[in-house]
């Protein structure tokens, strides 16, 4: 009985491991023993800030940027492009908000979908778009981008869609 609940209990360490270092299904053994046995190797998992972050169309012109940070922030800088790639390299400052967690912001690009970086002085940040797109024929098209996956990375925008019945 006891080796049998050992056993699951390295199972569920090393199924931990996995989700917090992000690595692939090959490395599961050294993971598991590193978290096991050295204390520090989930301190800067614990320090780091985690950033969730949505884009709202309030009408024709204006979009609300929010996010919900898991401890308080410092200034926020929200960068913008037509392209959810390199945003803060490629994309033009649309705001800098000092202590809010949202903004209501024109629409800066009227003509091709705007995506957003949200990035705080503090490290954290966030890439968000409008989940929800119109579509003509549905009423619930939406990009699937921005969710994070079990492996620790997250799917990109713009590459994949689910709608209900088209019409």
């Amino acid at each position: 009985m006891y080796k049998k609940r050992n056993s699951y209990f390295i199972q569920l360490i090393t199924g931990i491991a996995i989700l917090i270092s992000g690595c692939s299904a090959s490395e599961p053994i050294n993971a598991a023993k590193q978290a096991a046995t050295d204390p520090a190797y989930t301190k800067p998992l614990q320090n780091q800030i985690k950033l969730d972050a949505e884009v709202e169309r309030l009408d024709k012109k204006r979009l609300k940027l929010g996010w919900q940070p898991n401890r308080p922030l410092g200034e926020v800088r929200i960068y913008w492009s037509t392209s959810p790639e390199k945003i803060e390299q490629q994309g033009k400052l649309l705001t800098t908000v000092a202590s809010d967690t949202s903004v209501i912001a024109d629409d800066p690009s009227p003509l091709a979908r705007p995506y957003f970086q949200i990035i705080s002085t503090d490290g954290a940040s966030a890439t968000v778009a409008e989940r929800r797109l119109p579509l003509q024929g549905t009423d619930n098209f939406r990009d699937l981008g921005g969710y994070k996956t079990t492996d620790g990375h997250t799917v990109k925008w713009g590459y994949l869609y689910r709608s209900e019945a088209l019409k």
